[in-house]
């Protein structure tokens, strides 16, 4: 619903930022259990004067949009079949916590997917282009924008 929402045309201008985990595999298996559901990712999508500078989550992960059982495919689908970690679940909250307050204070959005892994306490940012930026400045000019 939220991938449709902002690939409509009347949507012109949106920030759209969402945070998944992945859920503890093979709950049958030990080493499963042990080595699964630290991974995650945060994905900002961005839409300004009807261009999309950042694609959303599902132009990112395109297999979430996969699920066609649910009319609300994701979490809920899974965490019987995958439950997920705590730490996992808090990791993904404060990344996407610290893309929020870099727009609030310094109305700036630095990355575009940030993939992290709760267990190793390591992120992977993906940080946005010079082209994604000069394209942001032109638009925010109001300059033509088939420049």
């Amino acid at each position: 619903m939220l991938d449709q929402y902002f690939f409509q045309d009347e949507v012109e201008n949106l920030i759209y930022i969402d945070a998944g985990v992945e859920g503890v595999a093979g709950l049958g298996e030990v080493q499963n259990v042990q080595e699964s559901g630290f991974g995650g990712q945060i994905v900002c999508g961005f839409k300004y004067r009807s261009e999309v500078l950042l694609q959303p989550v599902g132009r990112v992960y395109t297999n979430i949009l996969e699920d066609e059982d649910s009319p609300f495919p994701g979490c809920g689908v899974q965490i019987q079949s995958a439950p997920q970690r705590s730490a996992t679940n808090k990791t993904a909250a404060q990344l996407a916590n610290n893309v929020v307050n870099n727009l609030l204070h310094t109305h700036s959005i630095y990355q575009h997917v940030i993939n992290f892994n709760a267990q190793l306490c390591g992120t992977s940012p993906q940080l946005i282009s010079k082209d994604i930026k000069e394209r942001f400045e032109v638009l925010k000019q109001g300059a033509d924008v088939n420049v």
